[in-house]
């Protein structure tokens, strides 16, 4: 017994190393979006914008641990709209997955320059979308997964201890979104096809917040099929804790959540700017979500408008 467990032990130390080698020496792949220059990325959005009725409104949300701005993007209709839907994009939480980033300003821009004859545009105006390209600058400038650090941001935030996960969770009590979207990659050597996970039965949530996750996932995945990008659903039906971004938004604060993925790997090697096109046609599907599903919505945002620091978490 003693030399299995022994075994055991050597195989996660060699697994972990393994990781950690592969994580510093993934390539940082031509196109990748660093945090130098993203202000400037955001900032042409306000030029652009001036030729539709779409406001873009950019803001600090707080520092990394190195002092880095985390930056967030706000795009709605300049018109008042009585009800409207916020929905929360939080990109790039690990630095090595850039495809997030790119596709949300490839997704902005398409905003920005949207003629207002177009469906999207039309859409577009009882919805708002809050978009951090970024939560991770310090891991996006040094090209890894955790921040200065050394600690995953998507395992934090059932604690919240690190300055990045505390400027989205302010972010969330600002906002209050009706839908949260947290946008990842896979590692080059993993197997899986782009997939889709949301809360279900099983993981603590109540029975009408899992119909609404699901209502958001079939939606969104059949719009991403129809478009050319068939992903696979994934659901959470356990009880482990809600460290991660999309499980702690479903499960403690009750918003209907999803989670994408992008395979970097899908039989030969997916270019940045093809999976950053994968990542702006999600964003474009949860959006056009959002703008039908009506008094879905509308129920979530009664419930989110009670936040508080911190969250009480109620009996399901």
């Amino acid at each position: 017994m003693a030399f299995a467990a022994s075994t055991a032990m050597l195989f996660t130390f060699y697994g972990q190393a393994r990781v950690a080698y592969c994580e510093r020496n993934l390539p940082r792949e031509p196109g990748t979006v660093s945090g130098g220059y993203l202000r400037s990325d955001l900032q042409s959005l306000v030029t652009t914008s001036h030729t539709n009725g779409m406001q873009f409104t950019i803001k600090n949300i707080g520092h990394s641990t190195n002092g880095r701005a985390i930056l967030s993007v706000t795009a709605e209709f300049r018109q008042h709209i009585e009800k409207i839907h916020t929905v929360l994009f939080i990109c790039r939480q690990h630095g090595h997955e850039p495809a997030s980033t790119s596709g949300a300003l490839m997704f902005l821009g398409d905003l920005a320059t949207e003629p207002e004859d177009s469906e999207l545009f039309h859409e577009m105006k009882d919805v708002r979308v809050v978009v951090v390209p970024v939560a991770n600058p310090d891991g996006a400038a040094a090209f890894l997964r955790h921040n200065a650090k050394n600690v995953d941001l998507n395992r934090d935030w059932l604690k919240r201890k690190e300055p990045e996960t505390k400027a989205l969770w302010h972010l969330i009590l600002e906002t209050r979104p009706d839908i949260v979207v947290d946008q990842h990659e896979l590692y080059p050597n993993d197997t899986r096809s782009d997939f889709t996970e949301t809360a279900a039965l099983g993981s603590g949530i109540s029975p009408e917040l899992a119909h609404r996750c699901a209502l958001l996932q079939n939606s969104v995945d059949q719009r991403m099929a129809h478009q050319g990008f068939p992903v696979t659903e994934h659901w959470i039906t356990d009880h482990h804790p809600a460290r991660l971004a999309h499980r702690y938004a479903s499960v403690v604060l009750h918003i209907p959540s999803i989670l994408f993925e992008t395979n970097r790997n899908e039989h030969i090697v997916r270019p940045l700017q093809v999976r950053a096109n994968v990542h702006r046609t999600f964003m474009e599907a949860v959006v056009r979500y959002a703008s039908g599903s009506g008094s879905a919505l509308d129920a979530v945002q009664d419930r989110t408008s009670n936040l508080t620091l911190p969250v009480q978490r109620t009996k399901l």
